[in-house]
This record gives structure tokens, C-alpha cells and sequence, in this order.
């Protein structure tokens, strides 16, 4: 058995598995630790990589560069006792895994409905894998080679390699997540509603009387700009648009 694996079986096996886990009402990003660990526990670390990738479609990321001793960690029991479960460790691990048997997540709705995201952090990637995965058709306004260079830039003190950002773009695309560089001839005629995740991509558009309706990351959640959070934030804007989709449905 491989040292790694070793470690893996040791870490696991430090969870107290709470009734009600608190690293998992602690977790921004809604990744749901205590579920993935109690899988690898079980020996079902395959089922656990389903869970994670179900969670959180950009879960690769979060786990590399989430600030977990505030979250997760921070609010593990066993810490109590000596010291917390090494969940973030634990998250890429499963992370990995699910790249590994190139597994994806699938959509779980179809509908009609179209949307535009501006500004490519974290907050609009996950609302753009959010809206995509109820079967929004989504499309993000950046290039991908800018996009892969923001984010290196962005999480640049986690020390996060290329390869860990390509599995999360990569995910979105496996939900059928488009991209496109140009923003300067969009018809937003196409679009049913609008999602801007930054102040800097709002800047780019002095009037937003010609365009539908519109969406904020950060509108209905305040909170600190890391990776976990800014899920969480996206996660927000995007059921809000689902509901307004739903509504405008009716």
C-alpha cells in the first residue's frame, strides 16, 4: 500500500462521523465534507468522488485553495481533542479521484432558458456551473487561456498549478458551459437574463437599460473574496436567476 493511501486511511479514521457535522454547516462552498469522508471511509472513495464532483463542480480548486482552518477545520470536533481532520487534504484527494475515472457531473433539468456571465472569478464560475447544471444554456464572456491565467494570478500564494484550474474548466465544460472572448459584439437579445460577478466586468457596460434582466454575485451574500466563499456567492446569484427562470416560466 502506497504512503498516500496510508494516509489517507489514517486521516479518515480521525473522524468522530458527527450526527450533525459541523465542517459541513461551516463549508461556504456547500461541499459537504463529512459526506465525501465518511465515503472514503467506507471504502467507497469512488462514491465520495461522485459526491464532491456533485457538490461542487469546481471542487478541484476550492480544495487546493480554499483557507479551510476557517471553514471546515476550524470547526471540527476532533480538533477539540488534539488536532482537526486534515479535510482539505482529504477534499483534493477525492478531488483527484474523480479526474482520475473521468467522472462528471450531469445535468439535472433542461430548460429553455439562456444566460450571459461577465467577469470569470470564482463567483461566475460557479454560478455559471450552477445555472448549467439545472439545464441553463450559459455562456461566460472570457477566453480560457486569459481565464486559466486570472485564476493562477488570483490564487497565486496557494501555489496552485496549471493542472488543478484545467480540471475545474474542464468540469464546466463537461456541463456543456460555453465560452466566449469577444464581448464587444454581443446581442443580448439571445440572452434571458445576465450575470455580472465583478464590479470590473459591470465597468465595461456604462448602461444596462438595453439588457435583460440582471444578476449580481455578492448582491445577496457578503463575504470575504476567497474561493469558498465566492462559490457560495455564486451559488446565491444562481438560484435567484433560477427562481426568476421558474417564475417567468409560470
Amino acid at each position: 500500500m502506497k504512503l498516500h493511501e496510508i494516509t489517507i486511511i489514517e486521516e479518515v479514521s480521525r473522524c468522530l462521523l458527527c450526527y450533525d457535522p459541523p465542517c459541513s454547516k461551516a463549508c461556504p462552498s456547500a461541499s459537504d465534507p463529512a459526506s465525501f469522508i465518511k465515503a472514503i471511509r467506507l471504502d467507497d472513495r469512488i462514491g465520495g468522488a461522485r459526491l464532491t464532483l456533485l457538490n461542487n463542480t469546481l471542487g478541484s480548486i476550492c480544495a487546493a485553495a480554499c483557507p479551510s482552518s476557517k471553514y471546515c477545520e476550524g470547526a471540527c470536533i476532533r480538533g477539540k481533542i488534539d488536532r482537526p481532520v486534515s479535510i482539505k487534504m482529504l477534499h483534493g484527494y477525492v478531488a483527484q479521484l474523480a479526474k482520475d475515472h473521468g467522472l462528471s457531473v450531469r445535468k439535472t433539468d433542461t430548460t429553455e432558458f439562456k444566460a450571459a456571465v461577465f467577469g470569470s472569478d470564482m463567483a461566475g464560475l460557479a454560478a455559471a456551473a450552477a445555472l448549467a447544471k439545472n439545464g441553463v444554456d450559459v455562456i461566460v464572456f472570457t477566453d480560457i487561456t486569459s481565464l486559466q491565467t486570472q485564476l493562477m494570478i488570483k490564487f497565486a500564494d496557494e501555489k496552485i498549478d496549471s493542472v488543478i484550474i484545467d480540471d475545474g474548466i474542464q468540469n464546466l465544460l463537461a456541463l456543456g458551459v460555453k465560452f466566449a472572448a469577444d464581448k464587444n459584439e454581443v446581442d443580448f437579445s439571445n440572452f434571458d437574463a445576465v450575470l455580472f460577478a465583478s464590479k470590473r466586468s459591470l465597468a465595461e457596460f456604462p448602461s444596462l437599460d438595453d439588457l435583460p434582466r440582471v444578476f449580481f454575485t455578492g448582491e445577496l451574500v457578503k463575504g470575504p473574496d476567497n474561493a469558498a466563499f465566492s462559490i457560495k456567492k455564486g451559488n446565491a446569484a444562481a438560484k435567484r436567476m433560477l427562481e426568476y427562470f421558474k417564475e417567468a416560466d409560470t
